[in-house]
């Protein structure tokens, strides 16, 4: 949709034309919600497809790509359990969305990592892997 954007005019058609089915037996979307693997492979291959359309429009819409790749950048750093980044300065908008409960874990986590390896292992031995299908 993005390169068909750069190549001429876009319409925008305020009915119904058609139909999405979000979570049905085999669609993209049940797919990628089904693992965390899954939703981190989509996350590292849009963030390609973002920085390869900026290079293609010579940095046109850097500004709007930017704003896109910090988004799915802190999504890729709560996969990775990386809550130094998340907690960073970048992040801070995106940080203050999240609960109190999740902003109160992963600033605890990013000062003193061995708490949430603690938590992990209290957990389950899998559940706060990346690829686990929870």
């Amino acid at each position: 949709i993005l390169y068909l954007a750069t190549c001429g005019n876009l319409f925008f058609i305020k009915q119904k034309m058609s139909c999405y089915r979000i979570m049905s037996i085999g669609s993209w979307s049940s797919k990628v919600s089904a693992s965390k693997i899954a939703h981190y492979n989509s996350d590292l291959d849009i963030r390609e497809m973002a920085k390869a359309f900026n290079q293609y429009t010579s940095s046109k819409y850097s500004q709007q790509m930017h704003h896109y790749i910090t988004i799915i950048n802190f999504r890729i750093y709560l996969y990775e359990r990386n809550y130094r980044k998340v907690c960073s300065a970048r992040y801070k908008e995106l940080f203050l969305k999240l609960s109190f409960k999740e902003r109160l874990y992963y600033s605890v986590c990013s000062k003193f990592p061995m708490i949430d390896k603690i938590y992990c292992r209290l957990k389950n031995k899998t559940g706060c892997r990346l690829n686990d299908n929870n």
